[in-house]
């Protein structure tokens, strides 16, 4: 998870604040951008379109294909996807907090003391990690 950020989720409709700092000329697009949507990184996105990183006169072509988008145009996403995959992320968050507990209760009780109901729970926890069921 500390990969670079290689998207940006935004949840619309953007407030006064969020649009000030998007039109925020001191910055680069892609700051403006991470100053208010939530950073996505990793992941295969399917693009579906292409924006300009800075808009001008208060009004935004999109494009389908990256060749006839500027140069300087940002892919554009799936809210749908984007939510997929942070849902993604947040039950992998889910399994390795279980993973943690399970193995810092062993290291806690000690291993000579711990139950085999403690040794199952981190089998368990540690299989989901991997994929298993």
């Amino acid at each position: 998870m500390s990969d670079k950020p290689t998207g940006v989720f935004v949840r619309l409709p953007l407030d006064e604040a969020q649009i000030m700092k998007l039109y925020n000329p001191k910055k680069s697009g892609n700051e403006n951008l991470l100053a208010i949507g939530t950073p996505v990184t990793g992941g295969k996105l399917k693009i579906v379109g292409y924006a300009p990183s800075h808009l001008e006169g208060g009004w935004c072509a999109i494009f389908r294909k990256k060749s006839d988008a500027l140069k300087s145009s940002i892919p554009l996403v799936r809210q749908s996807d984007v939510q997929a995959h942070i849902a993604a992320l947040e039950a992998e968050v889910v399994r390795l907090r279980e993973y943690y507990e399970a193995c810092e209760a062993i290291f806690e009780t000690g291993v000579i003391n711990s139950t085999p109901e403690m040794f199952r729970r981190k089998d368990r926890s540690r299989e989901s990690l991997k994929g298993g069921s």
